[in-house]
Order: C-alpha cells, then sequence, then structure tokens
C-alpha cells in the first residue's frame, strides 16, 4: 500500500494533537539514518590497571566457595598468604564455621540474583589473631561468570566508626527535624510526600497516614496545582531550587492556607533528583490584606502569562487582568472600565466554539477549563492563545466568575502548519528509510494483516513485497514468541506508544534475530493501524553478548571498588571520579571533574601528584606514594597507586591509610616498649647480679622515655631509705646520697604504700605537701612519674623518672611501662633472694641425690632377679617340654621305617611314652593351675578332715616311688589326731608336692620324716629331709612362680609345684614356708586351722 498526501493528511487529523503528531514524525524522520553499531569501548587497559593497583584482597571463588584465584594485600605477602598458598583451598579452611556458611549463602545469593551482595563481619587480622581485637571488613561479591564469584575485601572498620558517629547525628537532626515549630515536608523524586514535620500536621490538619505517600500538589487548590506543574516544577528539576513560590494548600476542614514555598532538591550521582526538603510560611492572614493592592504582582504581572478574571456573564466581562495585557496591545484599564469585553477580542470564527464549550464545561460542574482559539490584537493581528481557567462559584452553588490565564501559542501554531507541508517529504521518507517500517491493523496476532511495508522491511526479512502484503501476523509467523506480541499490544493500548523494545523475529530462511520495535496506534481513514519502525541489531547483539562475557569480571572490580578513584590527564586534569561517599573527596565531584590538581591540591601535594603522573607515564610500571591533607577537620594521610589507563591518561586509586598509619605507630611504640620489658626480663633470667640488672635497668628506661633522671629507691618498715640505682643526665646531677631525711622518706612512703601510681604533670600546678614540694624545688623537678615496687604484699620501695627541664603529660602506655618494669625489678630483688635460699638448699639435694642413686641401684639388682627367673622358666618349658616329645617322634619313626603293615611294640617302649606323655601333661596342668588360681582364686571344697588317715593313704600311694628312688620315709602322725576343716583333695596335692619335691631334688637314699602337731588353734604340718639343705636367700624366692633353686639339675620340672601349694595353703586361711642349712637337709611346714 502507497501513501499518498490524502493518506498523511488522515494520518495528521487522526494525532490527539500537534505534539502527537510532531512525535511521530520524530520516529520516522529518525529512522532515516539508523545508528551504527558502536565499536565496544576500549576498557580492558583500564580495567588490568585497576586490578593490578588494587591494594585490596581479590577472589575469585566458585558456589561451593573453592578458591578459583586470588589477588592479596601487599601484607598478605609478606605473611605468607601469597596466591599459591590460597587458590585450591576452601574458605571453610580458613573462616570460622558461621562466618564460612555466611559467605556461602552471600555467595548463592549473587548467583541466584545476578546483583552485588554486600557481607560485612569481625575477625581478628589472620596473622593476629592472638592480639584478640576484631576487626571489620566489607565484602562486595559479583557476578563474574557461571557460577563464579569475584569479591572484593576491604577492611572498614574506621568507616564503621564513623557511620556511628553519623547516626548518632541523623538521629540529632531528625528530632530537630520533627520537632521544630515549622512546616517542614520532603517529597520523593516523584513528589509523593515522605515525611512532614508536627507542626506542618498541625497547620494543615492531617495526620500522618493521611498524607504520607500522597502528591504534594493534591493537597494544593487547582489553580495552584496546576500552576506549580506546568510552571514552577520544570524549572525547579532542571535547577533544584525554587524559593518563595505561592501556593494555596486546602486544609481537611476545607479552608485555604496561603504559602510561601522554598525547597532544595538532593541529586544523585546521575545528576537526578532523589528527594526535595521544603519549607512551607503560612502568610493566610499576609495574602488577605494585600490581596487587592497585590493581586498583579501576585498573579505574574510580568512574562508571557496574561492572568484574567472573568465575569460569568454574557461577552466575559473583565474583572481583573495583569499589566502585561499589553503584548496584545492592550492595557488593562481597556477592559477592567468595561469599554471592550473580553468576547471582542476572541476571533469571530472561534466564539461561538469557546462559549458553547464553557457553557457545556460549567453544566457538567468542571472545575477547570482549557481551551486554543485566536483572539485580534489591538494593532489587527490573529494570535493563537492557550486558556486555562477555573470556575469560581458562590457559597450556593452559583457559577460567578472564570479564573485563569492565557498564553501566546501562535508559533507553535505555524510550526503545525509547517509540519503539514512537510507530509510529502514524509511519504518519501518512508520509503526510501533504511530503517524497516511495518503499517498493520491493530488485532490480534491471527487476524492483524500487514497493511504496507517499505523496502528496508524486505532486506530484513527476506520476503517479496508480494508475499506477504495482505498476510495475517500468524500466518507469517514473524514473532519468535507470539505471547510477546500479545503483551506488547496491550503495553500500547495503555501507554499508546512503544519505544525500542527488544523482539526476536524469524527471518524467511528460519534464521532467528534480533530487534529494537517502536510501534505507536495511528488511524489511517477511520481504521486503528499499528504503525512499527523496527531496526536490527542481530550482529550488535552477538557482539554485546561476547564482550559481556570478557567484560564481566572488568565490570565486577568497577562496581565492588570501594576506593576512591580518579582519571587523570597528563596536564593534571581531572577526567572522571568515583568514591563510596562524597565526604571522602577534598572538594565534591561535580567541582574537580574539569580542574586541574593545582586547583584542587596543596602545592605541594599537587607537584608531588604531578611528578608521579609523569613517572607513570614514562615507565609504565605502578607509582605508590603516600601524602597528607586536611579532610573532615584533621590531617589525614593517603595511599595513591598510579596505573598507566590510556594514553597520556593515569588512573589514581586512592585509599584512606589514616587508622592504618595511626596503628603503625601505636605498634612500632608497643613493641620498643616490649623489646625494652623483654631485654630487662631476659637480663634478669641470666644474671644474678642484682647491683647490675637495676643499674642497666633505669639507664635504658631513661633513654627510651627521654627523661632526665630515673631511678629505684628503697624504704623498708624501719624508715632506713636509700637509692639502690640511678641513671641521670649530667646538667641535673644525682640524688644517690640525698634522701636521708625519715620525714621525706615518711611521705614517699606513705604516697605509695598502697600500690598507686603517682604521674604529676607539672609539679607547679599539682596539690602536694609542703616537703614533697621542696623536694622538687632542690631536685629540680617539674614532672614526675613514680610507681611503687612490691614484694609479694610488702612494700620494698620506687620505681621513678623525672623530668627537669619542662612540665610533660604522661602517656598511658609509658605509665604501663613503668609498673610492667616494677614487676620486673621486683622479680630481680626477689631472685636475689631465692639465689641465697639455693645455695642453702643444694648440700641438702645433694644428699637426697644419693639416696635416690641407692633405691635406683636396688631396683636395678631385683629387675635382674627377675629376668634371671624368667630366663630359667623358658629354659625348663623348652627342655622338658621338648626332650619327651624329641624321644616320642624317634620311636615312632623306628617303628615308622620297620616293613609290614603292622608293626609290633614292646610294653617297655610303650612304658616309657606314656612316662613322657604324663610328664608333659603335668607340667601343662600345673602352668593351666597356677594361671586359674591367680586369675580367680582357688575353690575350695571343704569338709572335716582326718590328716592320719591321709597321710597313711598318700605314703601307701607313694611306695614305688620312695622304693624307685632308695629313699626312706618315716610316718610320725597319730591316727586320732583332731580333724582340720579344708579340701581333702588339694591338701593331698600339697603333701604329695612337698615328698615328690624332697625326692626329686636331693640324691638317693633319702630320709624324710612326716610329723603333725597342734599349735594354738592351728594344725602344723612338717616335712623334713636329710638332703643337701638350701641356702636363705633360695628358701625366700622357693615359693615363687616358676623357681627352681640350684637344686633343680636334677628336676624336670618347671617350678610351680611349691608355687600352688602356697596358693592352697593360702586359700584355706594357713601359711606354707620352709627352714633349711645348706647340707643339713630342709624343713618344709604349713599350717591349716582346726574344726570349731
Amino acid at each position: 500500500m502507497i501513501l499518498d498526501t490524502a493518506d498523511l493528511q488522515t494520518i495528521r487529523d487522526c494525532c490527539r494533537d500537534e505534539a502527537a503528531f510532531e512525535r511521530l514524525l520524530s520516529v520516522l524522520a529518525g529512522s532515516l539514518a539508523p545508528p551504527e553499531t558502536p565499536p565496544p569501548p576500549p576498557r580492558q587497559i583500564w580495567y588490568e590497571a585497576i586490578l593490578q593497583a588494587l591494594p585490596d584482597r581479590v577472589f575469585l571463588v566458585n558456589r561451593n566457595g573453592d578458591s578459583l584465584d586470588f589477588k592479596g594485600t601487599p601484607e598478605d605477602t609478606e605473611h605468607g598468604f601469597s596466591r599459591e598458598a590460597i587458590v585450591g583451598t576452601n574458605l571453610r579452611e580458613f573462616l570460622p564455621p558461621d562466618l564460612a556458611q555466611r559467605c556461602l549463602d552471600a555467595i548463592a545469593r549473587t548467583l541466584d540474583s545476578g546483583t552485588l551482595q554486600t557481607l560485612e563481619y569481625q575477625i581478628p587480622t589472620a596473622w593476629e589473631t592472638a592480639a584478640g581485637e576484631l576487626r571489620d571488613y566489607e565484602v562486595r561479591l559479583v557476578v563474574s561468570g557461571p557460577s563464579e564469584v569475584l569479591g572484593i575485601e576491604r577492611d572498614i572498620t574506621a568507616r564503621k566508626r564513623t557511620e556511628e558517629a553519623l547516626r548518632e547525628r541523623e538521629y540529632r537532626y531528625r528530632s530537630l527535624y520533627t520537632n521544630t515549630p515549622a512546616m517542614l515536608q520532603s517529597i520523593d523524586c516523584h513528589g509523593c510526600l515522605i515525611s512532614v514535620s508536627d507542626y506542618w500536621l498541625s497547620s494543615l490538619g492531617y495526620t500522618r497516614s493521611e498524607v504520607l505517600g500522597r502528591q504534594a500538589v493534591e493537597l494544593m487548590t487547582p489553580a495552584s496545582r496546576h500552576y506549580a506543574e506546568t510552571v514552577v516544577l520544570p524549572e525547579y528539576f532542571a535547577t533544584g531550587v525554587c524559593k518563595d513560590v505561592p501556593y494555596q494548600f486546602v486544609k481537611k476542614n476545607g479552608e485555604i492556607m496561603d504559602v510561601l514555598l522554598s525547597a532544595i532538591a538532593e541529586w544523585d550521582a546521575d545528576g537526578s533528583i532523589i528527594r526535595s526538603l521544603a519549607v512551607l510560611t503560612d502568610v493566610t492572614e499576609r495574602r488577605r490584606a494585600e490581596q487587592a493592592s497585590d493581586r498583579a504582582r501576585r498573579l505574574f504581572a510580568e512574562g508571557p502569562v496574561v492572568v484574567f478574571r472573568w465575569l460569568a456573564q454574557t461577552g466575559f466581562p473583565v474583572e481583573y487582568v495583569s499589566a502585561n495585557v499589553s503584548q496584545f496591545g492592550y492595557q488593562p484599564e481597556d477592559f477592567t472600565s468595561r469599554s471592550l469585553l473580553y468576547g471582542d477580542i476572541i476571533h469571530p470564527d472561534d466564539a461561538a466554539r469557546v462559549s458553547a464549550e464553557v457553557e457545556a464545561g460549567s453544566a457538567v460542574h468542571l472545575t477547570a477549563i482549557e481551551q486554543d482559539y485566536r483572539i485580534i490584537t489591538a494593532d489587527g493581528e490573529v494570535r493563537w492563545v492557550y486558556d486555562f481557567c477555573s470556575l469560581i462559584c458562590s457559597e450556593q452553588g452559583h457559577l460567578t466568575h472564570y479564573e485563569g490565564y492565557i498564553l501566546d501559542i501562535t508559533e507553535r501554531k505555524r510550526s503545525e502548519q509547517a509540519l503539514r507541508e512537510s507530509e510529502e517529504k514524509f511519504s518519501i521518507a518512508f520509503r526510501s528509510s533504511p530503517t524497516a517500517i511495518t503499517l498493520t491493523t491493530l488485532q490480534p496476532a491471527a487476524l492483524s494483516r500487514i497493511i504496507d511495508i517499505n523496502d528496508s522491511f524486505l532486506d530484513v526479512t527476506g520476503y517479496q513485497r508480494e508475499e506477504i502484503i495482505g498476510l495475517t501476523i500468524s500466518e507469517l509467523d514473524l514473532w519468535v514468541d507470539p505471547a510477546a506480541r500479545a503483551q506488547m499490544l496491550q503495553t500500547l493500548q495503555a501507554s499508546g506508544s512503544i519505544h525500542n523494545l527488544e523482539m526476536k523475529f524469524r527471518r524467511k530462511s528460519g534464521e532467528i534475530g534480533v530487534a529494537l520495535l517502536s510501534a505507536e496506534i495511528i488511524h489511517l481513514k477511520g481504521i486503528s493501524c499499528l504503525q512499527t519502525v523496527t531496526i536490527d541489531i542481530t550482529d550488535r547483539k552477538r557482539t554485546e553478548e561476547a564482550l559481556q562475557i570478557s567484560e564481566a569480571r572488568n565490570l565486577a572490580f568497577l562496581n565492588a571498588i570501594p576506593d576512591m578513584m580518579f582519571r587523570i590527564r597528563r596536564d593534571g586534569v581531572y577526567l572522571d571520579c568515583k568514591a563510596d561517599q562524597e565526604s571522602d573527596f577534598v572538594i565534591s565531584p561535580s567541582h574537580m571533574i574539569g580542574k586541574t590538581v593545582y586547583e584542587v591540591l596543596p602545592l605541594a601535594a599537587a607537584e608531588q601528584r604531578m611528578a608521579y603522573i609523569e613517572r607513570t607515564l614514562e615507565t609504565g610500571e605502578i607509582q605508590i606514594f603516600e601524602y597528607q591533607l586536611h579532610n573532615r577537620g584533621e590531617l589525614r594521610d593517603y595511599e595513591a597507586r598510579l596505573v598507566v589507563s590510556g594514553k597520556d591518561e593515569v588512573l589514581a586509586i586512592v585509599r584512606d591509610i589514616t587508622q592504618k598509619k595511626r596503628a603503625i605507630a601505636q605498634l612500632q611504640a608497643n613493641a620498643e616498649r616490649d623489646r625494652l620489658l623483654g631485654l630487662i626480663a631476659l637480663r634478669i633470667r641470666r644474671s644474678l647480679n642484682l647491683d647490675q640488672i637495676l643499674t642497666t635497668t633505669v639507664a635504658e628506661v631513661r633513654q627510651f622515655l627521654q627523661v632526665d633522671r630515673v631511678f629505684i629507691g628503697q624504704i623498708d618498715a624501719a624508715w632506713q631509705g636509700k637509692v639502690v640505682a640511678e641513671s641521670a643526665a649530667p646538667a641535673w646531677g644525682s640524688i644517690l646520697t640525698w634522701i636521708a631525711d625519715d620525714m621525706y622518706l615518711r611521705e614517699i612512703r606513705a604516697l605509695f604504700a598502697q600500690g598507686q601510681v603517682q604521674a604529676i604533670d607539672d609539679t607547679a600546678t599539682a596539690t602536694v605537701s609542703p616537703l614533697l614540694a621542696d623536694y622538687y624545688t632542690r631536685c629540680h623537678i617539674k614532672a614526675s612519674l613514680g610507681v611503687p615496687i612490691i614484694l609479694g604484699d610488702e612494700f620494698f620501695g620506687v620505681l621513678i623518672a623525672n623530668q627537669c627541664d619542662n612540665p610533660r603529660p604522661w602517656a598511658a602506655f609509658e605509665v604501663q611501662l613503668l609498673e610492667q618494669l616494677a614487676v620486673q625489678v621486683a622479680i630481680a630483688i626477689q631472685q636475689a633472694g631465692l639465689y641465697q635460699q639455693v645455695q642453702t638448699l643444694a648440700a641438702s639435694l645433694e644428699h637426697q641425690v644419693q639416696e635416690r642413686t641407692a633405691q635406683l641401684q636396688q631396683n636395678m639388682q631385683e629387675l635382674q632377679e627377675l629376668s634371671q627367673t624368667k630366663d630359667d622358666f623358658l629354659n625348663a618349658v623348652s627342655h622338658d617340654l621338648r626332650t619327651p616329645v624329641m624321644g616320642t617322634m624317634m620311636v615312632l619313626k623306628n617303628l615308622q621305617h620297620k616293613p609290614g603293615a603292622t608293626v609290633a611294640i614292646s610294653r617297655s617302649v610303650l612304658d616309657r611314652m606314656l612316662q613322657s606323655s604324663d610328664r608333659q601333661l603335668k607340667m601343662i596342668n600345673s602352668l593351666l593351675e597356677a594361671h586359674s588360681s591367680e586369675a580367680g582364686g582357688i575353690n575350695l571344697n571343704c569338709e572335716q578332715l582326718h590328716l592320719g588317715n591321709l597321710v597313711r593313704a598318700i605314703v601307701d600311694d607313694l611306695e614305688p616311688l620312695l622304693v624307685e628312688n632308695q629313699a626312706t620315709l618315716i610316718n610320725q602322725v597319730p591316727f586320732d589326731l583332731l580333724p582340720a576343716t579344708a579340701d581333702p583333695a588339694l591338701i593331698r596335692r600339697v603333701f604329695e608336692n612337698l615328698l615328690t619335691n624332697a625326692l626329686k631334688h636331693n640324691p638317693p637314699g633319702l630320709q624324710l620324716t612326716l610329723t603333725v602337731a597342734i599349735e594354738d588353734d592351728l594344725i602344723r604340718c612338717n616335712v623334713q629331709d636329710n638332703g643337701v639343705g638350701m641356702t636363705a636367700s633360695e628358701c625366700d624366692s622357693l615359693f615363687e612362680r616358676y623357681a627352681r633353686g640350684t637344686r633343680a639339675r636334677r628336676s624336670t620340672g618347671i617350678g610351680l609345684g611349691l608355687y600352688l601349694c602356697r596358693q592352697i595353703i593360702t586359700a584355706h586361711g594357713g601359711q606354707i614356708g620352709v627352714s633349711s642349712t645348706p647340707g643339713e637337709g630342709a624343713t618344709f611346714w604349713f599350717t591349716l586351722p582346726l574344726t570349731t
């Protein structure tokens, strides 16, 4: 479809007004020169320079908290926190568990929301955890890539303290704002009330909940609101200031309040108004008094707006008109004298329409009417005017007046005429525009048909004109997302136009493209149509997406850095600046940009900065320097880092290091103090020469404090005193022999006896006793610092430092140093006293060492005997168990080598094998019985036992063994002996062990004698032999486990028989022992309790 002149005229007639037609023209005219895709800004060098110069910690982590990259501070590098040490670790490894979880949560929020997250916390410095001081840190997190976050950590301890002070000040200011007896109001950028003072509420009669959130102009009269919106506010939004603007506010009870409003705006960094603070002055009474005489001035007597007040009568008689009606060639009295009616100057072609519109507005009770019409000036010229008037009614509701103003709009009307004359050019522009333009019917996609397109649309989509004219949007399948078109139409119906809406479209080839779409509803021949202008930005979007990936981390750096940043040219001109708070700058940014460093900084600081700028540009290396400036009412320290950020341009990152400098100075003073204390303490530990320690101490203290005299004085309870050590400057002399007066000593002891520190900055103004005043005068003392020396709970003396040339304020760390030195001196004195005690105790200690040595030797001997017992037992077990087994093995092997399926064994061989196995079984049973008796005790089955019968049975059973050993046994046990309470089997075992033990350990021909006697409710049994006997030492250990004695050469046992005998007798409540002499035999005995 081709737009001819008639179509263009139809477009003009369908526009809402001339302004709408102008917007349509600007859209089409702008499409004649589509913007080229701008090249990406060369910011990579700048970002790299920022990272290189940034003194904060910068780290790159993933969602799990794993460190992907790290750049530490210079202090981190000094203490071993390098990139190699951090990369690959997890933040849980070096943060407390609760803080580590907070950081992981913040990382997740950053990745999920895509917005910058700020996290604050308190932890000690990583390499000073022992100090215990918590530092405040701020971490800014921004998305820098898929599943990764960039963080910049900043020490904000000083800022936190400053913010606390600012909050207190803000609280005071807010209290002042709320309670001040003035009408104060604050509005936001949309003109809505966000706070009002109590006086404001009481003056207008509202409550705070009734007005907050409402636009301030809603509380004005219609005329004041219109005046504010059309005249005052446009200028205010440009300047940010207005003063004494007259308005009328409507109270809650309907009364009108005349006010004068003065306001000032608060701007953001982009130059937009954030909020405004206004002061309203109630001038109602004054306005009423001045209304008659000052109406002309109040209603803009000067300027293009002519104010009228008409009577609601035919011809519009004028009651009042401002003096500037002279711009139309008339004088006010021409109208007020009624010689000329306002209706007389309305153009005859417009008079009827004007009257009809006024009558129609009055009929529907409008409060105000807007009209455009022509008037005829005094010289006959026709001028177009815009008329706004309010309809004024009496208390009975009858229309009495019209009050408003007219504005000359002739030039605008001429422009509209010129626009109509350009319609033909507009048609040509539509066809030849390099931007794609379409006209479609304004219907849903299934019904909306394409009316017309230009050649650029065909080039973008790849279609031919005849292929798409008349098709519906659905048939063309142009929109990738049809729902997006439906949403676009809803927005268009609500706002009337859409500008630069990004949408995806489908070309004829099926390729998906991206475009910026602008659309507006127009009317062609009575049909609502949609005109769209489309700019293909597919290539630009691809370029932008590639740039977004490469610039994500760089943008993250810029958003997260809280330091002051400046871009400065080689000639020193500031190009740009940035800081978290405007108060960080010496002057405001708006006054800094475009000025040179010489205009902003003091001369010395400016020359220093220019020298480093030149050096940075010449060498290309980072330049770091420090300087001082007066800011925030004090001299503050700053560190600047300069890097090249472009041709003849540097980037300066400036950090406030005032707190750091003060902390370093304090640390140096503390380190020197600690060094001195350490040296003195070391000297005390290494030396016992008290005089040397005290003399060296006072000399080093005098040097450290830079005082004129330091001394240590001793005063005992008998009021005897002396100076035991002193270091004094030659100019002030010595007092080693001066303190001797009893009164002086009592005065000094009374001052310090309770442990108080005496610090006098100026002796001339201090309140002291006459004795001390005389002492200060005689010794030329202008300032004095003294601490007591306490030994345990007793007062020893004083450590005193004197300044003799001038008064001196004593610092807290100096007082603390002397207190700590007094403790060290007390230790040295106590140490010297303890040395004498050590000498006295030395001899006693040597004697104790000799005694302990003898005990150790005895213990060693016992250990050797136990080791020998162990060796004997192992030898016995290995020999006694191995020999029978080997014998049996030899017999069996001999039998194995005999021919035949069966082998005959002689009875003698079988007897020897049985004897060998029996010996092995007895030894194993002895081991088991010894272990069970020691672990769980012996179980007794006691009954009344007649020993005479038991012994006779034992003798009969052992007869073969006695014959074998050629031994003689004499049984002297009476048959009628009183019974004992015992286990018969175990007592039989004891007798058998004692008898067989005697036979085994003596040569053949032994004589044995058995006797039993009653002694004090006990039965004593004796087994006596005339064998080889034993030594006393052998008797002492004979009943121990594995004890075998020197006679064991004939034994094949392992030393458990007598041990088991002792266990059995002890379990019965008796005792067992042996008495023997070498060569005279041995007597074994044991006791049992009688039956009661």
